[in-house]
């Protein structure tokens, strides 16, 4: 298995890597004050960049789980808070959309809000397992550039441990949403999770019908 992959299924990578927000802590009423006074107003308030929530996420993911390190309890708490985290910031609903294709406009909203949130539990669940595994991952660098609906973020990753090994390039595919940037793609070195997705999708549902794709999302491991 790909060391750099987040996987959807155990047999289809799925490279989410997906990264969320600092948690701030403020250790005076003195300094949470002075920070109040110091804040923009909302207006002039600027809006991270997706690389900037990417980064940050990552940040603190490492710190959670630096600060749990020899306890496997607390690294696993701590990368299922990271895994929930991560899950705030995609959009499953444009995820479940894409994946579905053809058979999109055929589901009822309900339908439709199953696979999402489906969708969603897998993906928190292999998430957090990486995110233990990939821990001492390095960023070496990063790039941000426009789409037609959105940005891409280019990460560069590189295991310390794989001496003599090239990064790996990951692009996150963000939109916006309410004002706020959410990932809908992630690709690795040209492989599409969406994508790959879709494909296993429409291969179940022709094979399976509509309730064979729920019990593939529902199972396990999704073979």
């Amino acid at each position: 298995m790909d060391r750099f992959s987040c996987q959807m299924s155990d047999s289809a990578a799925a490279e989410w890597t997906l990264w969320g927000v600092f948690v701030m802590r403020i250790a005076t009423v003195s300094l949470v004050l002075a920070c109040v006074l110091a804040a923009p107003s909302p207006a002039a308030a600027q809006r991270p960049t997706a690389t900037e929530v990417l980064l940050s996420h990552r940040a603190a993911v490492v710190q959670m789980l630096t600060e749990a390190a020899g306890r496997p309890d607390d690294e696993r708490h701590s990368a299922r808070d990271a895994a929930h985290d991560m899950a705030e910031l995609m959009d499953f609903d444009a995820v479940a959309r894409r994946a579905l294709g053809q058979h999109w406009d055929a589901r009822t909203p309900e339908e439709r809000r199953r696979v999402a949130t489906l969708l969603r539990a897998r993906f928190e669940r292999n998430y957090a397992r990486w995110c233990i595994r990939s821990v001492d991952y390095e960023i070496v660098s990063s790039t941000e550039a426009p789409t037609a609906d959105g940005v891409d973020v280019t990460l560069v990753w590189r295991d310390p441990r794989a001496r003599g090994q090239p990064g790996r390039r990951v692009v996150y595919g963000f939109h916006a949403v309410d004002g706020r940037w959410q990932l809908v793609d992630t690709v690795v070195e040209g492989s599409s999770l969406v994508g790959r997705l879709a494909l296993r999708v429409a291969e179940i549902t022709e094979r399976d019908g509509w309730d064979g794709l729920l019990t593939w999302l529902e199972g396990p491991s999704a073979q």
